[in-house]
């Protein structure tokens, strides 16, 4: 897989790990903001051995960490 498609790849699995968590917290009536989302990322990363999992992981708290700066 070229860089252009595994990084397009690493995108669009970052918005399901998102979508998934926004989801869950939904689902257990748990507040949904940032703070929420990016500690159900940070628990559900420590459980993926699969190397791509694990960069999707790592981008989605990355952006969530972003965001959370921008609306400081």
């Amino acid at each position: 897989m070229n860089e252009e498609k595994e990084a397009q790849a690493v995108f669009e699995d970052v918005c399901r790990v998102i979508g998934r968590v926004v989801i869950m917290l939904k689902q257990s009536n748990q507040d949904v903001n940032d703070s929420t989302i990016s500690l159900m990322l940070q628990a559900h990363a420590g459980k993926r051995a699969n190397t791509h999992l694990q960069k999707v992981y790592a981008a989605a708290r990355d952006i969530m960490k972003e965001e959370a700066r921008q609306g400081e």
